[in-house]
């Protein structure tokens, strides 16, 4: 019976550990069953990052899958989302940027399942500081990997092609003028 030092035991987690996100990726666009909320996850090996855009900012998640497990934290972006959380506006210019929640979630399938943990941010908005930030208790959450043709088409798009000029029927040569 042939014998396996530690470090080749070692090894050979590791190498498992890094190549089974080739074979089993996160990557995609996820759909949460209760709103109409969609991450979009990226990734390279076992590191996962994530984005989901909200009004006025967007949230940007980054952790590692561990085999069939991924752990992410969230930080969130943008002045008018975090004051729309309810946070004053020089509260919410500190915690731009910052980690105000982590996701511990297991796949099943094309479904990803577990826990979504927020934190409490305490603050004083007279002397601009953050007293303290504690994480909640978690909450369940469920999110099914969705198809393209799902996903809601976006307003945005859609004013800012009302504000383009119209296309010209024929192009302008220009010569070059050098």
């Amino acid at each position: 019976m042939p014998e396996f030092s530690i470090a080749t035991v070692i090894f050979a987690i590791v190498l498992i550990w890094v190549l089974f996100p080739f074979f089993f990726p996160i990557s995609g666009i996820y759909k949460r069953d209760v709103d109409d909320e969609y991450i979009q996850f990226e990734q390279f090996g076992p590191i996962v990052t994530g984005k989901r855009n909200v009004d006025g900012g967007n949230q940007l998640y980054s952790g590692f899958q561990n085999f069939i497990w991924l752990s992410l934290k969230r930080r969130d972006y943008g002045l008018p989302a975090l004051i729309a959380q309810g946070f004053p506006e020089v509260i919410a210019k500190k915690l731009n940027g910052s980690i105000v929640a982590q996701m511990k979630l297991r796949r099943r399938g094309k479904e990803l399942v577990g826990s979504f943990i927020p934190q409490k941010i305490l603050f004083d908005e007279s002397s601009i500081r953050i007293l303290s930030r504690h994480y909640q208790p978690a909450s369940l959450r469920h999110y099914a990997r969705a198809n393209l043709s799902e996903l809601p088409t976006l307003k945005v798009e859609a004013k800012k092609q009302e504000n383009l000029p119209p296309l010209a029927a024929k192009k302008i040569q220009r010569k070059n003028t050098f």
